[in-house]
């Protein structure tokens, strides 16, 4: 916060800023100085008097410029504050309701916890690279399989790797016909009744065999 300018020069500049009170400041000094060269003392308690009044005047005026230009500032400070406390009051609504909802869509997964913990006994027993090999399938979908394997960075275990999700019932395979030679194209998939579950389970997993 800046220091507040206190000096003398601006308190008398304060009176030249308001013309009532450039009048009555300055006028003050003659009527003082006609109480004290005046011989009657009538006339002394009258231009004494109206001394004093021009005085107390000027000074009110000063004070009440400076409490209106305070009382000013500080509703554009009180303003600006409630325009941000009003915006942090709507992020903060807004990350609520958010959280709200991710909240709600736990609660209704279109799987139950019996399902869940099949899927995790499943998903223990794979490999490290059956897991990626589940995730990639989770992003990428049916894909066939040799093309699948060049996806692999471990191609010894490639063939293990499918099997053991195989095994677990976690992938599926398709074939179709080859309409370029006389053969069959393999694909494969993740299990359509563990899609959502293995969804939650792998889905954000950093793969590294798999890419």
């Amino acid at each position: 916060m800046p220091e507040p300018d206190t000096r003398f020069r601006t308190y008398l500049k304060a009176f030249s800023a308001d013309l009532l009170t450039g009048m009555s400041g300055p006028l003050s000094v003659p009527f003082a100085a006609l109480a004290l060269w005046v011989s009657s003392a009538s006339q002394r308690v009258l231009w004494g008097c109206l001394a004093l009044l021009c005085a107390v005047f000027s000074s009110y005026r000063v004070w009440r410029n400076e409490r209106a230009r305070a009382n000013v500032e500080l509703g554009a400070v009180r303003s600006k504050k409630d325009e941000e406390i009003g915006s942090l009051r709507s992020t903060k609504n807004q990350e609520i309701e958010s959280l709200k909802a991710e909240r709600d869509a736990l609660k209704h997964r279109p799987y139950d916890d019996d399902h869940r913990r099949l899927a995790e006994q499943k998903v223990s027993k794979l490999s490290e690279v059956s897991k990626d090999l589940v995730h990639f399938l989770l992003h990428h979908g049916r894909t066939e399989a040799e093309d699948l394997r060049k996806h692999c960075w471990q191609d010894p275990e490639f063939n293990d790797a499918v099997q053991r999700a195989r095994e677990a019932g976690l992938v599926v395979s398709s074939q179709v016909g080859n309409p370029a030679r006389p053969s069959v194209l393999y694909f494969w998939e993740v299990n359509p009744e563990f899609k959502a579950v293995l969804q939650d389970l792998l889905g954000s997993r950093e793969a590294i065999f798999f890419q």
